[in-house]
Formats: C-alpha cells, sequence, structure tokens
C-alpha cells in the first residue's frame, strides 16, 4: 500500500508539473531516477505528516490545560514570590503573542496613571519618569477629544495603553516594568470619576496624585503660559518646548498682574476641585508627591527630567501687583502662599525625587502564588464544577449525590464560573451554605460574588456564619481569604463594609475594629457603612462614650465624611446616655457641614424631649420639621402622643389625632396603646374602654402593658369581674400575662380582701415561670393586714426573707399600719425597732400611721412626740399627718392648738383639703363656736390677714389649669356645708379672672346646688358644661337625675338621661342602655339608679372610673 501511495503521489506531481509547463517543453519519465524520486516525495510526506500531528498536539494540550486551569501558565518556572500580598493585585504578567519577553518573563508590570491639573508641573514629572529605562509614560492622551467624549473611549483609550502585547501596547520596550500615562482633571476624569475607580480597582493602576501646594505659583504658571500663547513667540522662544536654561531665562522675565477681585474665588475653585479628585480616588492605591519609583517597584536610579524650570524665588519677584495679592491673602487660609517657595515642596534644584538607593526586588510566578490560594483546580474538581452547575441550571433534586464527592477546589471553580450568574451563584450558595466542603475561603469568594450582585442580605448572612465559624482562631482569617480573592471576582469594597456591617451585627466590635485597621493598612478604603455599623453596635452594646468619640474621630481623620445616618446614630447613642447637650452638638454640626437631618434625626430628639417631660420643645422640633419640608411621620406623631399621656395632658391628644388624620395618618397600635394607658392612669376608664374597642373593631391588637392597664383600672374600681375579664381576652388572643398582670391583680384581689383568689394567681404566675417580686409579696401583705389578719401578714415577711428578698420600707410601713389599725400599738413600734435595726429608714407614711394609731388611742403626747421625732430627722409630714393630729386635738377640745397646726401647715405650703376642713368646723360646732366656723371658711375668701398673707384672691391668681386643687378643696368645703352662696363667689370671682373651670369645678357646684335644692341652677351649670365638651361625672348625672325627679321636671329629666345614654360608645353596653329607657318609660327610677349604678362600676359610662370629688 505504501509503495501504491507513493507511485500515485509522485504521477500525480508530474503530471501537475506538465501541465503548467507543457508549452515551453516536454518531460518524460525517467526510469533510471525513479528509486531516488520515491524516496524524495516519502521524505516530504512524513515532513508533512509530522507537521500535522504536531498541530493537533498542540490544540488538544491547550484545550486540555484551559479547561482545569484558571490561570495563565508561563513557559518556564519562576521563582517563589517574596512580596507583601497586598501587592499581588498590582502586577502584571505579560505573554506577549509576538515575542518572549527573554530575561524579563518573570517580571511584572504595574500600572500608574499621573492625576494632575494643568501648569502643576506633571509634564516635566512625566518625563523625570520617562528617563527611567524600565517606565512608559504616555502623555496627556485624553487631550485628543474623541477619546474622552463618553465612558467607552475612555475605556476603549485605556485598554489600549494598559496592554501586555508590547507591539500593541504603550511600552517602550519588552523589560519595561510600569507603564502609565498622564491624565488632567479637567478631561473626563471628574465626570466619569466613578467608572474610572472602578476600571483602576479592577485594572490594578495606581494613580499618581500631583497637584502644586501653592495654588499661588500655578496661578502664576497658567498666566505665563496663557501670555506665551498669545505671543506664541518670545524673544524666539516658545514655553511648551523648554530645554535649556538660557530659554527659561529669557520667559521667566515675564511677570503677570493677578486680578485680586477674583483671587480668592479661583484659589477657592481650584482647591475644590482637587479635594474632590482626592476624595473621589482616595479608595484607589495611590501616593502624594512621595517616592514614585519604589511605589511603581522598579529598579532605582537616578532620573532627571529634560525640562527646566522657569520661575524660581521669592514670589515677589514674579507678580507685577505684588501689594494687592498680599492685602487680598493676608488673615485667609491662603496666607501661607505668600511665604511658600518652591524649595520647601520641590528640593533647592527643583527637583521632586532626590537620588534613591537602589533596590532589588524578587517578582513572583502568578503560577505558584494562586494556586497556594486554591484557585487551580484538577481536572476532577472541574467536572466536578461543571456537573454541579447541570445540576443546579436542571436538575436540583440530584444534588444530594454531589455533596459527599464535592471539594473546596470544585466549589471555588464553580463560582469563579458563576460570577456572571446571579441566580446561579445563589441556587449554589443555598445548597453549599452548611456542607462541609464549603470552607472559609469558598465563602470568602461567595461573598465578594454576592455583593457584586448586590444581594447583601444573603451576603450578610452568609458573612456572620463565616465570623461565627472562625471565632476562635487565633488570628482573623477572614481578611486575608478577602484580599487573596478580591481581584478574581472583580470586588469592590463593599465586601469589607458587609464584614465589618456582619461583625457589629454580632457585637463583635473589637474584631470590627481590627478588620477595618487591616483594610486600610492593606491600600483599601473602608467605607462610611463600616465605621456607622461598629458605631451602632458600639452604642447598643452600652460601650463607654469616650470610646465611641474614638472611632468617631478616627473615622473623620481617614478622611470619610459621616453621613446623616452617622449622626442619626451619634444623636440616639448620646441622647439615650443622658447627655442631650452632646446630641444637639452633633445636630448642629450635621446642619454646618451641610448634612441635611431627616425625619429619623428629628424623631430622635423629639423621643428625647417628650420623655424628659420637654413636650413643648418637641412641638417646636415638629414646627422646625415643617418649616424645612420634612413631613413628620407616624413615629413622630406617636412620640408626641405618649409625651403628653405622660404628662397627663389627655385633653391635648385629641388635638395631635385630629392633626394625623388631617395629614392622612391612621392611628396604629402604638398610637392606640399609648393612648388606653394615659387614660387608665388618668383613671378615666371610660374613654380607655372606648379606644380598646375602637382597637379591637379596627382589628389591632392590645398588646400586654395595654390589657395590664386595663386590669389595673379595674381592679382601682374594685370591679374584679371586668378585671378577670380582661384578663382571659388577653390570653384568648395569644398574649402571654407578665409579671406586673399578675402582681396587678393579686394586688386588685388582696386590697378587696379575696385572699384565696390571690393565692390562686399567684401559684399560677409561680406555674408559668415568674417568681413573686417585692411588690407581689407587699400586696399579700396589705391583703392580710387589711382584713386584720396579722399573724399570717407576718408569715409573709417570713416567706419573703426566705426567698431572698428583703423587706422593703413599704413591708414594714403595711404592717405597722395594720397593727396600729388594730390597736396593737407595741407591735407596731417593735416592727418599727426591727427595720431600723435592719438599716431601713422609716418614711413619712411610717410616721403617719404611728401617730394616727397614737391619736385613736388618744395618746396624743405620744403621738406629738412622734411628730418632733419625725421633724428632727428631716422628714416632712404631710397634710394627711397634719389633718390627724388637728382632729386629736380637736376631740380633746383644744381648738387652740388645732389652730396652731393649721396655721402651720398653710405656712408649710400644704393647702388644707375638705377632710381638714371638716375636723375644724365639726371642732368649733361641738364647742358651740358656729360663727367661728363659718368665719374659718369666709376667711380664707375675704380676710387678708390669713398668716403669711394667703389669701383667696392671690391663691386664684396664681393658679393654672393644671394647679386648682387648691380651688377645688375651698369648693368642696363650701358645697358640703351649703354654704352655696360662698361657693358661686369663688366660682364666678374665676370667670371674672378668666380662669375657665374644669370638669371637677363643674362636677363639685352641680352636686351642691342639686343636694341645696336649686335645681335649676344645677341644670343650668349641666348645660353649661356640656357645651364646653366637658363630660360630667356619673356621680353628678345620678345627683342631678334624682333632683329632676323629684321636681318632677319629666321633660328635662328625659334630656339628661338621653344624653347619658349617648354618652354610653361601647358595645357591651348595649343592654344596659335598653333598661335605662324601659325603667325611665315605667317611671321605675329605683331600677333606673340601679341599672346606671351598675353600668357606672362596669366603667360604661363617662367619669365612671374617677373617684367622686364630692364625699
Amino acid at each position: 500500500m505504501p509503495a501504491l501511495l507513493v507511485d500515485f503521489l509522485w504521477m500525480t506531481l508530474l503530471e501537475l508539473v506538465a501541465s503548467l509547463i507543457q508549452d515551453a517543453f516536454s518531460i518524460k519519465p525517467v526510469k533510471k531516477s525513479a528509486l531516488v524520486l520515491r524516496m524524495i516525495v516519502l521524505v516530504f510526506v512524513m515532513v508533512c505528516g509530522v507537521y500535522i500531528c504536531s498541530i493537533c498536539l498542540k490544540q488538544i494540550g491547550t484545550q486540555s490545560t484551559a479547561g482545569f486551569l484558571n490561570v495563565q501558565v508561563i513557559d518556564r518556572p519562576c521563582p517563589e514570590p517574596d512580596v507583601e500580598a497586598s501587592e499581588i493585585p498590582y502586577m502584571h504578567y505579560p505573554k506577549p503573542k509576538t515575542f518572549s519577553r527573554a530575561e524579563c518573563g518573570c517580571n511584572p508590570v504595574r500600572y500608574f496613571a499621573i492625576l494632575s491639573m494643568q501648569r502643576s508641573g506633571s509634564g516635566w514629572f512625566e518625563t523625570l519618569l520617562n528617563n527611567h529605562t524600565n517606565i512608559s509614560s504616555n502623555g496627556e492622551i485624553f487631550s485628543v477629544k474623541i477619546r474622552k467624549s463618553n465612558i467607552s473611549t475612555i475605556f476603549e483609550t485605556l485598554d489600549k495603553v494598559y496592554n501586555l502585547d508590547w507591539l500593541s501596547s504603550a511600552s517602550k520596550n519588552e523589560c519595561t516594568a510600569a507603564v502609565g500615562l498622564k491624565w488632567m482633571l479637567n478631561q473626563g476624569l471628574i465626570q466619569n470619576h466613578a467608572e474610572i475607580v472602578d476600571y483602576f480597582k479592577k485594572h490594578g493602576v495606581s494613580a499618581i496624585f500631583l497637584f502644586r501646594r501653592n495654588l499661588l505659583r500655578r496661578m502664576i504658571s497658567v498666566l505665563a503660559n496663557s501670555y506665551d500663547r498669545d505671543k506664541k513667540l518670545l524673544n524666539g522662544t516658545h514655553k511648551s518646548h523648554v530645554h535649556l536654561p538660557h530659554e527659561a531665562e529669557i520667559l521667566a522675565s515675564y511677570r503677570p498682574s493677578i486680578n485680586a477681585t477674583l483671587l480668592m474665588k479661583d484659589l477657592k475653585q481650584v482647591q475644590e476641585t482637587t479635594t474632590k479628585a482626592l476624595e473621589y480616588f482616595k479608595s484607589t492605591r495611590h501616593i502624594k508627591l512621595v517616592d514614585v519609583l519604589e511605589f511603581l517597584k522598579v529598579p532605582l536610579q537616578e532620573v532627571k527630567s529634560r525640562q527646566v524650570k522657569i520661575h524660581r524665588g521669592s514670589l515677589s519677584s514674579h507678580i507685577e501687583n505684588w501689594d494687592d495679592v498680599q492685602k487680598t491673602l493676608k488673615g485667609t487660609e491662603y496666607e501661607n502662599f505668600l511665604r511658600t517657595d518652591y524649595g520647601s515642596i520641590f528640593g533647592e534644584k527643583g527637583e521632586i525625587f532626590s537620588p534613591l538607593s537602589l533596590f532589588k526586588m524578587r517578582l513572583p510566578s502568578p503560577l505558584i502564588y494562586w494556586r497556594s490560594i486554591s484557585t487551580v483546580s484538577s481536572p476532577h474538581d472541574a467536572l466536578l464544577a461543571d456537573k454541579a452547575i447541570t445540576y443546579l441550571r436542571r436538575h436540583p433534586h440530584c444534588l444530594s449525590h454531589l455533596s459527599t464527592i464535592f471539594t473546596p477546589e470544585a466549589a471555588s471553580s464553580l463560582l469563579l464560573k458563576s460570577q456572571n450568574d446571579q441566580s446561579l451563584t445563589l441556587k449554589f450558595v443555598g445548597w453549599a451554605a452548611d456542607s462541609q466542603f464549603f470552607n472559609p475561603y469558598c465563602k470568602c469568594l461567595a461573598l465578594h460574588v454576592l455583593t457584586r450582585f448586590k444581594l447583601y442580605k444573603t451576603a450578610q448572612s452568609l458573612a456572620e456564619a463565616l465570623a461565627i465559624e472562625t471565632l476562635d482562631e487565633a488570628e482573623d482569617p477572614v481578611f486575608p481569604l478577602l484580599r487573596d480573592s478580591y481581584y478574581l471576582c472583580s470586588s469592590s469594597s463593599a465586601v469589607f463594609d458587609l464584614v465589618v456591617k456582619s461583625y457589629s451585627h454580632l457585637n463583635m466590635t473589637d474584631r470590627a475594629l481590627k478588620f477595618v485597621g487591616r483594610v486600610k493598612s492593606h491600600g483599601f478604603m473602608p467605607g462610611v457603612l463600616s465605621y456607622n455599623s461598629i458605631l451602632d453596635a458600639m452604642i447598643r452594646s452600652k460601650k463607654p462614650v469616650k470610646m465611641v468619640e474614638e472611632v468617631f474621630g478616627e473615622m473623620t481623620k481617614t478622611g470619610i465624611s459621616p453621613n446623616v445616618f452617622t449622626y442619626n446614630i451619634l444623636m440616639r447613642g448620646f441622647c439615650c446616655a443622658g447627655n442631650l447637650e452632646m446630641g444637639l452638638h452633633f445636630f448642629q454640626e450635621m446642619e454646618k457641614k451641610g448634612c441635611l437631618p431627616n425625619v429619623v434625626t428629628y424623631n430622635t430628639l423629639i423621643d428625647v424631649y417628650c420623655k424628659s417631660r420637654r413636650i413643648d420643645d418637641a412641638y417646636g422640633l415638629m414646627r422646625s420639621m415643617e418649616e424645612k419640608n420634612l413631613e413628620p411621620n407616624l413615629i413622630s406623631y406617636n412620640m408626641i402622643v405618649n409625651g403628653l399621656c405622660r404628662e397627663g395632658r389627655m385633653k391635648e391628644t385629641s388635638e395631635v389625632l385630629k392633626r394625623m388624620s388631617r395629614v392622612g395618618f391612621v392611628p396604629d397600635e402604638v398610637t392606640y396603646n399609648t393612648l388606653v394607658n394615659g387614660y387608665c392612669k388618668e383613671g378615666n376608664f371610660h374613654q380607655a374602654l372606648i379606644l380598646h374597642a375602637d382597637m379591637l373593631r379596627n382589628g389591632l391588637s392590645p398588646n400586654v402593658i395595654t390589657y395590664t392597664s386595663l386590669i389595673n383600672s379595674m381592679c382601682k374600681a374594685r370591679n374584679l369581674n371586668r378585671a378577670m375579664e380582661f384578663f382571659d381576652q388577653m390570653r384568648d388572643r395569644g398574649l402571654h400575662p407578665n409579671q406586673m398582670t399578675y402582681t396587678t391583680l393579686i394586688d386588685g384581689f388582696s386590697q378587696q380582701g379575696f385572699l384565696k383568689e390571690a393565692y390562686q394567681i399567684l401559684e399560677e404566675m409561680k406555674g408559668k415561670g415568674f417568681l413573686p417580686t417585692i411588690v407581689t409579696y407587699n400586696a399579700l401583705i396589705n391583703g392580710h393586714c387589711t382584713l386584720g389578719r396579722m399573724e399570717e401578714a407576718m408569715g409573709v415577711i417570713h416567706d419573703m426573707e426566705k426567698n431572698g428578698i428583703t423587706p422593703d420600707v413599704v413591708s414594714y410601713c403595711t404592717v405597722i399600719a395594720g397593727f396600729c389599725k388594730h390597736r396593737d400599738l407595741d407591735k407596731a413600734f417593735d416592727m418599727k425597732v426591727k427595720m431600723a435595726h435592719k438599716g431601713i429608714a422609716a418614711d413619712a407614711i411610717t410616721y403617719s400611721s404611728l401617730i394616727e394609731g397614737l391619736c385613736g388611742m388618744r395618746k396624743l403626747h405620744e403621738a406629738c412626740d412622734q411628730f418632733q421625732e419625725m421633724l428632727h430627722i428631716g422628714l416632712v409630714p404631710d397634710e394627711y399627718t397634719y389633718t390627724t393630729l388637728i382632729n386629736a386635738y380637736c376631740a380633746e377640745g383644744n381648738l387652740n392648738e388645732a389652730m396652731v397646726l393649721h396655721n402651720e401647715m398653710i405656712r408649710k405650703g400644704f393647702l388644707p383639703d375638705v377632710v381638714t376642713y371638716n375636723v375644724l368646723i365639726n371642732g368649733l360646732n361641738k364647742k358651740a363656736r358656729t360663727r367661728e366656723a363659718k368665719r374659718l371658711l369666709l376667711k380664707l375668701f375675704y380676710d387678708e390677714s390669713v398668716p403669711d398673707d394667703i389669701t383667696y384672691d392671690t391663691l386664684i391668681e396664681s393658679c393654672t389649669n393644671v394647679d386648682l386643687e387648691s380651688v377645688i378643696a375651698l369648693l368642696k368645703g363650701f358645697c358640703m356645708k351649703g354654704l352655696m352662696n360662698e361657693a358661686d363667689q369663688v366660682f364666678n370671682s374665676m370667670l371674672q379672672r378668666n380662669y375657665k373651670p374644669n370638669d371637677a369645678v363643674y362636677n363639685i357646684m352641680i352636686h351642691g346646688h342639686c343636694r341645696g335644692g336649686n335645681v335649676q341652677k344645677a341644670l343650668d351649670l349641666y348645660k353649661e358644661m356640656v357645651h364646653e365638651s366637658l363630660v360630667p361625672h356619673t356621680v353628678t348625672v345620678m345627683a342631678l337625675i334624682k333632683a329632676l325627679h323629684g321636681k318632677e321636671m319629666d321633660g328635662e329629666l328625659s334630656e339628661v338621661i338621653g344624653n347619658t345614654i349617648r354618652s354610653c360608645k361601647l358595645a357591651d353596653g348595649e343592654f344596659a342602655k335598653v333598661l335605662v329607657e324601659i325603667n325611665h318609660k315605667e317611671g321605675n327610677m329605683d331600677a333606673l339608679f340601679n341599672v346606671l349604678s351598675e353600668m357606672a362600676r362596669n366603667g360604661l359610662l363617662p367619669n365612671s372610673g374617677r373617684t367622686a370629688y364630692v364625699g
């Protein structure tokens, strides 16, 4: 066969040649040379075969290598790398297609860009660098308009500069170690800074900032250059091509005049431009006028520029109007420009860099380095990664078969292959997250990819898992792993911010701070998010304020500008720590720095003001918000409502609710819960119940605190059935009673003597895991004392001590009051001694209880001793103590001493209440001193010789809308004694002085006139009260109904009853309302009063929870 093939080829070749030259001559086969020719053809065929086989083998080898490796393999081995890991991203290894780099094959190349402004010495500096054998610096390539027209053309131009195939790149020789260009800020650099920064990071480009520090020098240069352009030639020399000293001398003779009017504006404009550039490019690897040769890691040698400096010496010799310039800059931030010389910046010879000592460096092999961080995958790993990709995309149910054989290398390979596929990355991370093969390095790769896709929530969860996994490591391995994989994934500094945020979220603030330090030390720049996260974590964990201030100071020194979130965090931290002054300081600072406050900023201060009972200041902040076109949100209004409830200004909350409605806000659970709690504390149980019903109707859920408040209100109203209804309702709604809920119920049952039920609730409380507190025990002690079961009360104290709870002053005071009430004074005083031995000081209530007990036993002398002892130790007696002693003196007929105490009481600022008046009047009446009793009451209104010059007129004038207790007490005294003329005089006096009577005043007056028989006057006051939108008390209404019924004023009676029924807005009062209507129609007034009384007890009528003003 081989012979036939050779003959065939030979004959074909001869025929082809013959056909080509048959016109010239004829060729015939030479028989004698057949063997030689056959040998030639055979050799030719073998050579062709070998060539074809070598090509095929080369292609097969290339494809298989490319399939298994993710790095470029160089043909010959390179020495082990001996550089810092932080330098790796800035080292590039060219492998030109056109020729080998020969002895430079293992040397890396650095990319750089000189960022400058016109007339800042960049031309001189560039020629200086180009003088170096191993540096290739290009000129202003972006001065050509088409190259900077848009970001695409900019990138195309940059790709040509930073090209490692030397024949198509900007490099000047194959051993070039640094390639770069000069780029002016106004050549598309500032306009497209975000994209260019990203390009620099991805391609490992180092920035060299070259800006004149003395902006005045630059201005001189600009003017001189402009003059030169206009003249074109100056004594035969053009400024742009100065290379000889004598040419520089000719050009230096020009002295420009500077426009002093525009000087400051021009300097500021240039300074802002340079500041922006430094800010925009701070996250890149950069330097500012330091040893550039070492920065670029090229062999160090002395370099010189072809250009010669023109302007030297003092500025005064170069500026025509020097005096004007001096006057303009004196006293400004630019005054130092007047004194600065070139020598202080560039050296005496105008050189930026002094001659550098030789510097040698072993350059790393990329193959060896990348293998060390697991980016090289074996064929088996690559196949696993490909198989996993197929399963993830098409057959996710098959992934379980891979779990046991999948490797970290396969995981790394998959992540790198899926960098541009968000869905695939998410699926893989979801599958691999808890697997053993998904080691810390794989997690770091995943963090880079997830962050680049802006999948921050998933990335943070992964980062937190990584933080916990590496918690026990002596040295945090996360940063080295992130750094080593940074450029494999075209990552950004956002990944570092995310890790810091994760550490901070886990309260690992020390670790977060160390991480930030390592980020900065390796040439990266943490973002504002990193510092915000750390500050927030420090404040949440209540770190010392000084530490917070130090971190904030480090942030600003690093050059990171605080944003509104930073200031919000700081304000919240300092305000919560009680340092409102510092909170306000940061509020003012952010406005000065142009950082606009947002709603959260204002809410932080509003919250502090409301909690500090400075509600008016909070209102002022809301007005300030609106003036700055910031709309308060629902949280703002809820804070105001909470502040008003804290101060007991419940009427004002309705105005806030109306305002909320006008701007489109609907009250939420927080609003309702706050209002219900506020009304319960005020004692307006009816309004609290209305709001509670509204909540349920609107699908909102009361919380545990709200139910506890309602239960407490019902206990105070002695309506234990309703309290238990709320208790059951909260459990039915899935809410779990807390310790306070149980204690409130125990106290409610104990106060009414239902100790069996109280102990049942106590057992349930223990069963739920709540231990009784001292408040719980004190409630039980009070219950036992109320029933006179003093031994059981003492038993509770012993139980407290056995369970490790020390009885407090309330515990002992309650027992002492119990012993006094049941006339066992010896034991009462024994308890006083016992509490003193235990270091518990008796309070004013303890002494009052003892004084009351002694007075009840007619031991007035001992009571006075206790009173003097009380004063001696600095305790202040209250109205109750004074009234007790006054009553005792009156009982003994010693009215003079009683009046002395009465006067002393007033002198010390205590206004006598209705009980005090009762005691004194009864005492005077018993001594048949009725006229004196009446004069005593009238004296408060008419007599100007009252001790301390207290008169009723001055009393009225000193009253505010909130402080009317003294007036109410006086009205009560008059009404109780039927002195309605005097009461009317007080009431009219209030009106004359423009004081609007409140509901308490009206209730007292109506009730007084009803008792005095002046029903028409009572009815008039009732109508006036309703007209003023005030709600009559239930007791007042019932008194008026009885009075109207007695006078047979049926029309007026029907009107009052109708108003009363309409005031019941609760759904559970419907049946009661029907009963009232039926009994009214039938004239069954007793039944009607019974229904109204029951409605009042159940909180169904307005003010039914308040204590009646009239006794």
